[in-house]
C-alpha cells in the first residue's frame, strides 16, 4: 500500500475543487470524511508537498487518516474470520426419480 500524506481545509466549501501545483505533483482537492467530518482534502505522495500545503495555511491530517484506515482494515479482517465459507456449485437435490 502507498502511503500518502493527508492535508485538509476546514475553511473551504468540501464541494468545490482546489488545484495545486507542485515541482514533483499537481493535486486536486476532494470531499472526504475523516473521524465524522467532512472537510476539503488533499492526498498526496511526497512529504515536501505536504510541507508547502502547510505553509499556504492547510492542515496535516495524516495520522488521523492512518488511524481511520487501520481500524477499516482490523474490521475486515475481523468479518472475515467470522463468516462461513459457502459451497460452491449447484446444490443438491434431494428429490428422486
Amino acid at each position: 500500500m502507498e502511503k500518502l500524506f493527508v492535508a485538509r481545509r476546514f475553511d473551504r466549501d468540501p464541494k468545490l475543487k482546489i488545484k495545486f501545483y507542485a515541482y514533483s505533483e499537481t493535486l486536486t482537492s476532494q470531499s472526504y470524511e475523516i473521524s465524522g467530518k467532512v472537510a476539503c482534502t488533499m492526498f498526496c505522495k511526497k512529504e515536501t508537498t505536504l510541507n508547502r500545503l502547510l505553509k499556504e495555511g492547510w492542515k496535516d491530517c495524516t495520522k488521523e487518516y492512518r488511524d481511520q484506515l487501520a481500524k477499516k482494515e482490523e474490521d475486515l479482517v475481523s468479518s472475515k474470520k467470522e463468516t462461513k465459507k459457502v459451497k460452491r456449485g449447484r446444490p443438491k437435490s434431494t428429490k428422486r426419480k
